[in-house]
């Protein structure tokens, strides 16, 4: 899962920056280097903290099955406060692609 070409959505090109789409994509990686089951639909909670009076970006990457939970913080230029969905194609009868999506658009 999550093999070939990554397409994003209108949604995510207006308001999550490259930075932040390549971290996405990076912790999918992370969960295959790690032999993590991966279920088809990817969750990323996007969140602005302020710390020692920094903004802050808080991705939460989550799956259902099996359920998968982690949180990391980052210090990116342009934090957001967004829901993202990152789903693969999983089809046997043709290339694989995966989609990431603001929730809204889903």
């Amino acid at each position: 899962m999550f093999e070939g070409e990554k397409y994003i959505t209108r949604g995510v090109q207006s308001k999550i920056s490259l930075e932040l789409q390549i971290i996405m994509f990076q912790m999918i990686e992370d969960l295959k280097r790690e032999g993590i089951e991966i279920d088809y639909l990817q969750v990323f909670r996007l969140k602005k903290i302020t710390k020692n009076k920094e903004v802050i970006q808080v991705i939460e990457h989550t799956q259902e099955v099996p359920e998968y939970n982690r949180k990391i913080e980052v210090r990116i230029e342009k934090p957001v406060q967004e829901k993202v969905f990152v789903i693969s194609s999983n089809s046997e009868n043709r290339k694989e692609y995966s989609t990431m999506m603001i929730a809204d658009e889903y």
